[in-house]
């Protein structure tokens, strides 16, 4: 079987195009960048295990990159429903200050959720189509 058909139906679904072409590219730069790699395995595992002193000398590391690393692990935080967003918000409070710490994690949940619901759309937006009247 060649990729004919997944080729069309990425060129017509431009949504799942886009997702799939942003996935990849996350791939490819966990894979081929190591700090990125680093920022995600520890950041994840620091969430999983929950501990907020940790997860703040970890951010303290990379305070320099801005809100970049929340933004990130909260937007992973959001996609992996078993991780828990309290200890980042907790830390990011503590480093950036309640305002700007509380900015980044919400910012990072929007990305989240804009990302869940382009998969949701890109999903189902087949199945529900609606037929154009000629």
């Amino acid at each position: 079987m060649n990729g004919v058909p997944l080729v069309t139906f990425l060129w017509k679904n431009k949504y799942a195009l886009a997702l799939i072409t942003f996935i990849g590219v996350a791939i490819i730069a966990y894979f081929l960048n190591d700090d990125y790699n680093y920022i995600v395995k520890t950041g994840l595992s620091l969430l999983h295990r929950g501990d907020a002193s940790s997860l703040e000398r970890f951010l303290y590391l990379y305070e320099a990159s801005g809100g970049f690393v929340v933004i990130v692990l909260s937007a992973m935080g959001f996609l992996v429903p078993t991780l828990s967003i309290l200890p980042l918000l907790a830390a990011s409070r503590e480093l950036y200050g309640f305002y700007v710490g509380t900015l980044y994690v919400w910012l990072g949940i929007s990305v989240g959720l804009v990302l869940f619901a382009l998969m949701i759309r890109s999903v189902f937006s087949r199945k529900f189509a609606r037929k154009k009247n000629v």
